[in-house]
């Protein structure tokens, strides 16, 4: 009954960071596909939103050549000149499917993390905590500190709102808490598959994330 309890608390705390993101973000919601938050002229926005593209254009075509971009040519491998942020491209891949628009995504990437890094503190500083309004707070102050919040411009600096997804699924397996019928080992796989997305926003963060 807990487990059940807490799942409505969960999708409100999911609400409150969204209307959290589209106030901290204004006038972006307005129109998120053409109210541009970072600026047209920032170089960072615009390779990060090519490399979020490339991500997903290859994932879809050939992703078996997904390192060989269509950049520098005729060099190869030149994807791997940079963060690749593929977790970024799967996150965003049924939208870019819909609507090719570079400011959109970009702006999508944004408040997405805003609400899934919020929504995994909360749940990692409960479990730490047991009190709510603490959990609340710590997930506050880990989306918008300015040291983090100011990020914005890089993405894969800003995106590392899978890494208290991570210590929560962690914290889970090692204390033994119940997955389901297998025991405590889906969390074992869930603490993977949280750090493997964390890792692909950047290579700082797999090493970030290890430590």
């Amino acid at each position: 009954m807990a487990e059940r309890s807490g799942k409505p608390r969960v999708l409100l705390v999911a609400v409150l960071f969204a209307g959290l993101a589209v106030v901290s973000t204004r006038p972006l919601a307005a129109d998120p596909a053409h109210n541009d938050l970072a600026g047209r002229k920032d170089h960072d926005v615009r390779f990060n939103t090519y490399v979020v593209f490339w991500g997903a254009h290859a994932l879809v075509t050939d992703p078996l050549n997904l390192h060989h971009a269509n950049i520098f040519h005729p060099e190869r491998n030149t994807f791997a000149y940079s963060d690749i942020e593929l977790s970024s491209s799967l996150v965003m891949l049924p939208v870019i499917a819909i609507w090719y628009n570079p400011v959109l995504i970009y702006n999508l990437l944004v408040l997405s993390a805003i609400v899934i890094g919020g929504v995994g503190f909360y749940l990692l500083a409960l479990d730490l905590t047991g009190r709510r309004a603490a959990a609340l707070f710590g997930a506050a102050v880990f989306v918008f500190n300015p040291a983090h919040f100011g990020r914005y411009l890089q993405i894969q600096f800003f995106a590392d709102h899978w890494l208290p997804w991570t210590a929560w699924a962690l914290l889970r397996w090692l204390r033994g808490k119940p997955g389901g019928e297998w025991g405590r080992w889906p969390w074992a796989l869930a603490t993977a598959l949280f750090y493997c997305l964390h890792a692909l926003t950047g290579s700082h963060n797999t090493v970030f994330g290890a430590v």
